[in-house]
């Protein structure tokens, strides 16, 4: 499946909002963002652990938008694998490489993972600001790990834009 694009809820309002700080670098996207009532509501999906992980073997640490913001990590129900990234503009001009090198570890990571039956569901989305207005698109890749690598391509798109 190719990478679709939508739009998406300006992230540094909804921080905003919520008191917190955006980010400078990439960050994970908790699954609840937009419905949280505050940052310690925030819940993580049980990928983020590793997904960290694969980031900081790419010398590309993923940041917090609040402090403690791990504490909570939710399991899966079904047999799903699913993340989304936050990328500010800035983090995207300046690491643009690193991010490819980012998406294409987990492309890898997920290619080592036994196959389960029935399929495993993938999904990978990155909320993507755009520099000249901060307004966000989401940029989203499902069940084809082969496409993480576009995920780059088009953010540095929308983040010069």
């Amino acid at each position: 499946m190719p990478v679709t694009e939508t739009g998406y809820l300006c992230v540094a309002d909804r921080v905003a909002e919520l008191g917190l700080h955006v980010p400078n670098g990439f960050a994970i996207l908790p699954d609840n963002f937009a419905q949280a009532m505050s940052g310690r509501d925030f819940r993580l999906g049980a990928e983020t652990t590793a997904v960290r992980a694969l980031f900081q073997g790419c010398q590309l640490p993923l940041e917090n938008f609040a402090h403690g913001d791990e504490s909570g990590l939710a399991e899966r129900t079904d047999d799903s694998w699913m993340i989304t990234l936050f990328a500010p503009a800035g983090a995207v001009k300046r690491e643009a490489s690193a991010l490819s090198g980012a998406l294409q570890a987990i492309s890898d990571h997920l290619k080592g993972l036994p196959p389960k039956s029935p399929r495993r569901s993938v999904s990978l989305s990155l909320i993507v600001e755009r520099g000249s207005d901060r307004m966000c698109r989401k940029l989203t890749c499902e069940d084809d790990i082969s496409g993480f690598a576009a995920l780059a391509v088009k953010a540095t798109r929308i983040a010069d834009m």
